[in-house]
């Protein structure tokens, strides 16, 4: 008879950092619409965050809106995390690794998102 995994209780960032590897960036929607009634000369900013997770991944997804005077811009991108053991942590932990490190890895494809759609639309 097989038994489970021990699940690794994960205590602090750096443990987190040692056990968790960056597999992937997945795009779940790119987009940009112009606006054909002019609006107020200004922009606004959004962003939205979830997860998902399992003993062996972290998926955190994040989704920017930008609304501004000329466009409406949705980018909504994932990045998957995998351990090599099954792991826990605590939603702060989570919450923690999402502000230090995913949003750093996903950054660069939301800016080139946005900054793709709004070239397309030939907004400056």
């Amino acid at each position: 008879m097989s038994t489970a995994p021990e699940v690794h209780q994960v205590a602090d960032i750096h443990d987190l950092l040692s056990l968790l590897e960056l597999k992937g960036i997945k795009f779940f929607e790119v987009s940009g619409r112009l606006v054909t009634d002019p609006r107020e000369d200004t922009t606004d900013f959004g962003m939205e965050v979830v997860q998902r997770q399992t003993p062996e991944t972290f998926e955190p997804r994040f989704k920017m809106t930008v609304t501004s005077p000329q466009a409406d811009y949705v980018i909504d991108v994932a990045s998957r995390y995998e351990s090599p053991e099954p792991i826990a942590f605590s939603p702060q932990l989570a919450a923690e690794f999402i502000e230090r490190v995913a949003v750093m890895a996903v950054f660069p494809f939301l800016r080139e998102g946005l900054a793709s759609s709004a070239s397309r639309l030939e907004v400056p």
